[in-house]
């Protein structure tokens, strides 16, 4: 089977810009574009996390994507922010 990566990131980046500006209406944040982009870029690099065949090194890579993704996006106001908006993102990725 033919996997082109460009189009697997691609589609992923686009994904990840709708779940955050998803996760933006929710919070209600003004966020610029640059951010949400630059934070959908990182979300992207979770493509090529298919190479690794552990499962729990795996889940964790994404986690700290995500963490990282929320704190681009937001910046740091707080650990009980950070968390909230990270567990909508999870719930919009649901």
């Amino acid at each position: 089977m033919l996997i082109y990566l460009d189009l697997l990131f691609i589609l992923n980046f686009w994904i990840d810009t709708l779940l955050l500006a998803f996760t933006n209406i929710i919070i209600k944040y003004k966020i610029s574009l640059k951010r949400m982009i630059l934070s959908a870029l990182i979300g992207s690099c979770a493509t090529f996390l298919f190479l690794v065949e552990n499962k729990i090194i795996l889940f964790i890579s994404k986690i700290i994507i995500c963490i990282m993704m929320q704190l681009v996006m937001n910046r740091y106001k707080g650990i009980k922010t950070l968390l909230e908006n990270t567990i909508y993102f999870y719930i919009y990725l649901i």
